[in-house]
C-alpha cells in the first residue's frame, strides 16, 4: 500500500470550509506549506519569463508583422503594464474575499494562454490584445500568493517564506533569456523537421507557444495539488470596498510610501 502521509499534499490539513475557528486550527504541516511556496515560486518565475521573453523576439516580430519601433515599445510596455497595474487592485480585492487558489490557478492559465496567443497573432492589434491578456493574468500573482503565504505560516516564519517566494522573480529574470533562446532553438528544429503545427508559423510564433505552454501545466499542478488554506486573523467584510483607510495611511506617511513606491519603480526601470 502507498503511504499517502508522505505526500506534501496529504499534509495540507482540513480544507478551509471545514474550519469553524480558523485562528484555533493547527497550521499546515511545514512540508506541505513549503511545497505550496515552491509551486507559487515556480508560477512567479514563469510569469517573469512570459512577460519578458518578447525582448529576444523583437527583430523577427518587426520583420514578420511590419511594425514600427513605437509599436514594439507599446507591446513591451503599455500593453502589459496598463492592465497589470489596473487589475492589481480589483484582483487584490478578490484575494481578500475569495478563494486564492482559484484566483491564482485562473491567473496562471490566463497569462499562459495569452502567451501562447501571442504566437498565434497575425498583426499588431492581435499581438497587443494578447499582451493585455498576459498583464491581466499576471496581476493575480502578488496579491494571491502573498495572501496565501500569510495563512500557511505562523507570523515568525512568514518573512522567510515570502522571501523565498520572491526568489521566483529573480529566477525568472535570470532564466528568461535562456528559456527564450532555447525556445527559439527548438522552434527552428521543429520547423526544420517538418512538424505540421509549426511548419506554417514563424520561428518567433513557435517560440511564444513553447514559452507559454509550461504555465498551463503549472496551472494544472496548482489546481490538483494545492488546497485553499484557512483564513486567519480578522476577516474582511464581504460588502463594500473601503478605500478611505488606504488614503488615510498614505496621507499619514507620504514620505514612506513615496520612498517604497519610488524604489520599486526605479528597480523595475533598472531591470
Amino acid at each position: 500500500m502507498v503511504d499517502v502521509t508522505a505526500s506534501p499534499v496529504a499534509d495540507a490539513g482540513p480544507p478551509a470550509e471545514a474550519v469553524d475557528d480558523p485562528d484555533a486550527a493547527p497550521w499546515p504541516r511545514p512540508l506541505y506549506a513549503w511545497y505550496v511556496v515552491g509551486v507559487l515560486l515556480l508560477a512567479y518565475a514563469f510569469a517573469i519569463v512570459d512577460r519578458t521573453a518578447i525582448g529576444l523576439l523583437v527583430d523577427p516580430i518587426k520583420h514578420s508583422l511590419h511594425i514600427s519601433d513605437t509599436q514594439i515599445g507599446l507591446l513591451q510596455g503599455l500593453a502589459f503594464a496598463i492592465c497589470y497595474t489596473a487589475f492589481g487592485l480589483p484582483l487584490g480585492y478578490l484575494a481578500d474575499r475569495g478563494r486564492r487558489k482559484r484566483l491564482l490557478t485562473a491567473g496562471v492559465a490566463v497569462w499562459s494562454a495569452a502567451t501562447v496567443g501571442c504566437g498565434l497573432a497575425s498583426g499588431f492589434v492581435t499581438l497587443f490584445l494578447a499582451r493585455i491578456g498576459v498583464g491581466i493574468g499576471e496581476a493575480s500573482v502578488t496579491p494571491g500568493s502573498g495572501s496565501m503565504i500569510s495563512d500557511l505560516f505562523p507570523p515568525e516564519q512568514r518573512g522567510r517564506a515570502y522571501g523565498v517566494w520572491m526568489l521566483g522573480g529573480s529566477a525568472g529574470l535570470a532564466l528568461s533569456p535562456l528559456f527564450a533562446a532555447a525556445a527559439i532553438w527548438v522552434a527552428d528544429l521543429l520547423r526544420a523537421g517538418g512538424v505540421s503545427w509549426a511548419a506554417g508559423l514563424a520561428v518567433w510564433q513557435v517560440a511564444f507557444i513553447l514559452v507559454g505552454a509550461p504555465g498551463l501545466l503549472i496551472a494544472l499542478l496548482m489546481a490538483l495539488t494545492v488546497r485553499e488554506p484557512a483564513r486567519r486573523g480578522p476577516t474582511v467584510a464581504a460588502a463594500g470596498f473601503p478605500l478611505r483607510p488606504i488614503w488615510r495611511a498614505l496621507r499619514a506617511r507620504p514620505a514612506a510610501y513615496f520612498a517604497l513606491g519610488g524604489g520599486a519603480v526605479l528597480n523595475v526601470t533598472c531591470i
